[in-house]
């Protein structure tokens, strides 16, 4: 096929790339969403702190010493 046969003269080959590209770049963003909603579910308590499990705002299981 020639470049005349595509809408706006775009080849194969720049079409391939471009999904190639949208691919990576999708998968990099994914991956990153991922790792904030996992970094953001975790929390440490310093040495004689207690915390409360809540679940929806309801306390859950047994207090945390």
């Amino acid at each position: 096929m020639t470049e005349q046969n595509h809408p706006a003269g775009v080849s194969n080959r720049t079409r391939e790339a471009t999904m190639k590209f949208t691919l990576k770049a999708v998968t990099v963003a994914i991956a990153m969403a991922i790792v904030i909603v996992l970094y953001g579910g975790l929390y440490t308590l310093e040495e004689g702190l207690q915390a409360i499990v809540v679940q929806f705002g309801r306390p859950v299981g047994e207090p945390v010493t």
